[in-house]
């Protein structure tokens, strides 16, 4: 159900979408280059690269 609020919210990848949904419901921390595909999601996300 979260990919699906996750898609209504953002416009996103099915493969981020997937990521993200199981960050979101194991309350995880998102480590990626590239956040800007997560931003406005409610997930922690850290940018080791940036």
């Amino acid at each position: 159900m979260r990919a699906i609020e996750n898609r209504k919210i953002k416009k996103i990848k099915l493969a981020d979408n997937i990521i993200a949904s199981t960050a979101q419901g194991d309350d995880l921390m998102l480590v990626t280059k590239n956040t800007k595909d997560f931003n406005g999601l409610n997930i922690q996300l850290l940018n080791i690269f940036g």
